[in-house]
């Protein structure tokens, strides 16, 4: 997938060692499994190249609460499995499907 790249997350987050990259990059790819799943787009919609700056912010921020909440408490993370952090949401919002009850 990698829509975001490690460097990318690793600034975002101010991380500036390298010990922990094969970790950040895990949680990279589930923020962005968590947004693309959030969005219901395909993973192959885009490339690194073409995801729009809304999408990534989304991605970012939720690596961020990721990154953070490293499990042991899961009110850390604002991330309740069914609803993104109203940080993300907010990145999120103008892409999210609409749907008609």
């Amino acid at each position: 997938m990698a829509l975001v790249s490690l460097e990318d997350a690793k600034a975002h987050a101010r991380i500036a060692h390298d010990y922990e990259d094969a970790d950040i990059l895990g949680k990279v790819d589930q923020a962005e499994t968590i947004v693309l799943g959030y969005l219901e787009v395909d993973s192959d919609e885009w490339d690194a190249s073409t995801v729009p700056q809304d999408v990534v912010a989304g991605i970012l921020r939720m690596f961020t609460k990721l990154y953070a909440s490293r499990g042991d408490d899961p009110s850390d993370s604002g991330f309740d499995g069914t609803n993104l952090p109203p940080d993300v949401r907010m990145c999120l919002w103008r892409r999210r499907p609409i749907s008609m009850a």
